[in-house]
Formats: structure tokens, C-alpha cells, sequence
């Protein structure tokens, strides 16, 4: 979840002749056409959840899981059928798992969304020419009418897709919306400076030319804490070709705002916004206060003052917003509602929080 280790990114020249960029399609941008509208009851619909699996490659096997409007809560419950709903794939940070972020998976499923999300097996600095394949072979299988459950193909809108990451996910994310990996300046410099930093030395241009990993099929991206402006540098952002949304945490010392999430906004070309929680921390975007005891050491102190009784932010109340600001997201780029207004959001909940946008 620190900076993304690219020395062994060498990896990308294979993986990306997967099909990350095998299924283009119309040209990206907030979608000028309505989706069809989910079926009646759905804004509020009850939400199921399946489980099922994903082959990215023969040694690959993903388990994934499908959250999505159902006749009644729970595991396997039967989906409510008739229309195609919009899809928001998610990636979970790194060395995290599929329900990262189930509260908002739950939130979009009940707003009328088809939301999936795959185990990154083995994750790792290495994956990282795997994930974007990943989520590329995820919605691959949403198509695909002879897997099991069959109905996620009759529930699968492919035409407007959406993904969310957290972290090493909103690296995935970017990576698929056409932010392209290489050396760059920015990387450079950072080695310069930091030399024993996570993913040092800064590759040459005769090592490892930029690469692109996009899927075309992504017409837009939530990016929580991401990871990946210094292997971007400014001009692989600026390469990125899809509308992008970026949560940042004010108290992240990860991937802060400041160096990592603010530069991504600076220097993408695309629609875009830029949500910071001013009291929220890297952690905030998951919930792991049940399992503060597994916390790496690294990482403990930044957990436990997420899940403290006087957090500087409730717990509690930041899922709620941070449901709140991805589903407005969703609604205006892949439904064409209006755009969301995340200072309102976060007025309306009482937390402290910046909001900039640039369309």
C-alpha cells in the first residue's frame, strides 16, 4: 500500500497482451446515453451476494463475489431479473480480500448496480501487471452465459462499468482507465531523494518502456488512497481516458494526499474530482477494527487511531459518506444523472471534508 514496487513491473510487457485492452468500444467520457433503468423497487431493493470464481489465467483461478438487487437479503438469494444493471468491479488494496469495502458494494447494490469484486491471489508488489488483468478477466466472466450463477450475464450492463479501488486497487483502477506505468521524472527523482524507498531503483527507458493496461470497457474510476502517481509520473496521468473520482484521507501517512492523490488530479486531463476527508486516514476506507490484532506492525497505529472511541472521524459516519460520494459518482457517469456534489454530502453528514472538481 506504499508506493507500488516497480522493479518488478518488468512483468507488464507480457501481461499486458491479455485482455486489458482487447474490447474497445465507444471512446470514454461521461456517457451521453442512459443505461436502462434498473427494474422497479431497486433504490432501495433488498441485495443478495453470491460467490463464484474467475479464471485470469491457467494457473489463476480468482474467487470472486456478486453483490447485487435481490427478492430478499442474503447469501444466494434470488436476483431481481428483467433489466441489465450498470457494474462497478472493485480492487482491494494490497494484501487485502474481495469485501474490502462490502458497506459500499452493499450501498451501490441497493441504489440498482451490479457490484463484483475478485480476490487478487498471491498479492503482492509482483501483481501488479496482474491486477488490472484481473478485474479485465472479471468482467470477461460477466459475460460469459456459460458460467454459473447464468443470470449474472442477463444482469451484467457491460456498456457502463465503473471501477472502485482502495489503495494498490485504485492503482488497478487508474492502470485500466489508461494511466500508463513507466519511467518517468517523477519516479526518478523519488529514487534520487529516497533511494531505499519500496520499488528503487527507478527504472531506464531502455529497462521498461511506458505501458497501457486499459480496458476499454471502463468508463469510469473511484480511486480511494490510490497508489501509482510515481510510476505514473505527470505524463502517465495525463494519459489516463476515463472520468475519475479520487478520495483522499487528510491523516493518510501512506499514500498521502498531498504526494500521492492531489498530483493525480493536478495532472489528469479527463473530468474529474478530487473528495478529501480532512479527519480520515488510510484505513478509514476499510473496516478492519475487528481484526486490529492481524495488523501488520507498520501499519497498527494508523488502524487504532481509525478505531478508537474518539476517532477523529467516526467510523461509522465516514462509510456512510464515502457510500454516499460513490454512489453520486455512479449515478452522474454511468446514468447520466447530476453531478455530484461531495461538499454537500459531507455538510450533510457533519464531516469535515475538501471537495474540488474539474470538468
Amino acid at each position: 500500500m506504499t508506493r507500488l514496487a516497480p522493479a518488478l513491473l518488468a512483468v507488464l510487457l507480457a501481461a499486458c497482451s491479455g485482455s486489458a485492452s482487447s474490447s474497445a468500444r465507444a471512446p470514454e467520457g461521461p456517457t451521453t446515453g442512459q443505461p436502462a433503468a434498473p427494474a422497479a423497487g431497486t433504490a432501495q431493493a433488498a441485495v443478495g451476494t453470491i460467490q463464484f470464481t474467475v479464471t485470469a489465467a491457467p494457473d489463476r483461478t480468482l474467487p470472486a463475489i456478486a453483490w447485487y438487487p435481490a427478492q430478499q437479503a442474503g447469501a444466494g438469494a434470488q436476483p431481481i431479473l428483467g433489466r441489465k444493471l450498470p457494474v462497478l468491479a472493485m480492487s482491494h488494496g494490497l494484501g487485502g480480500r474481495k469485501e474490502h469495502a462490502a458497506y459500499i458494494a452493499e450501498r451501490a447494490a441497493a441504489a440498482g448496480y451490479l457490484v463484483v469484486a475478485v480476490d487478487h491471489i498471491n498479492d503482492g508488489p509482483q501483481s501488479a501487471a496482474l491486477r488490472p488483468v484481473d478485474i479485465s478477466k472479471l468482467l470477461d466472466r460477466l459475460a460469459a452465459r456459460g458460467g454459473e450463477p447464468a443470470w449474472l450475464a442477463d444482469l451484467a450492463d457491460l456498456e457502463h462499468v465503473a471501477v472502485y479501488g482502495h489503495s494498490f486497487g485504485g492503482y488497478t483502477g487508474l492502470a485500466l482507465a489508461g494511466a500508463k506505468i513507466g519511467p518517468n521524472p517523477e519516479w526518478t527523482a523519488l529514487c534520487a531523494a529516497t533511494p531505499t524507498t519500496l520499488g528503487c531503483p527507478a527504472p531506464t527507458e531502455q529497462q521498461m518502456p511506458a505501458v497501457s493496461m486499459r480496458d476499454r470497457r471502463v468508463d469510469a474510476v473511484v480511486a480511494a488512497a490510490p497508489a501509482g502517481f510515481f510510476q505514473f509520473g505527470r505524463a502517465g496521468t495525463a494519459a489516463t481516458e476515463a472520468p475519475v473520482v479520487l478520495l483522499a484521507a487528510g491523516r493518510d501517512r501512506l499514500t498521502t494526499a498531498k504526494e500521492y492523490v492531489r498530483p493525480l488530479f493536478d495532472h489528469m486531463k479527463q473530468p474529474r474530482w478530487y473528495f478529501e476527508l480532512e479527519q480520515a486516514n488510510h484505513f478509514t476506507f476499510i473496516d478492519l477494527c475487528a481484526v486490529q490484532h492481524k495488523v501488520p506492525q507498520q501499519y497498527a497505529a494508523e488502524v487504532a487511531e481509525g478505531c478508537a472511541p474518539d476517532a477523529p472521524v467516526s467510523r461509522k459516519d465516514a462509510h456512510a459518506l464515502i457510500a454516499d460520494a460513490v454512489v453520486a459518482a455512479l449515478d452522474h457517469l454511468l446514468k447520466g444523472g447530476p453531478a455530484p456534489d461531495l461538499a454537500a454530502l459531507a455538510k450533510t453528514r457533519g464531516i469535515a471534508a475538501r471537495a474540488e472538481a474539474a470538468r
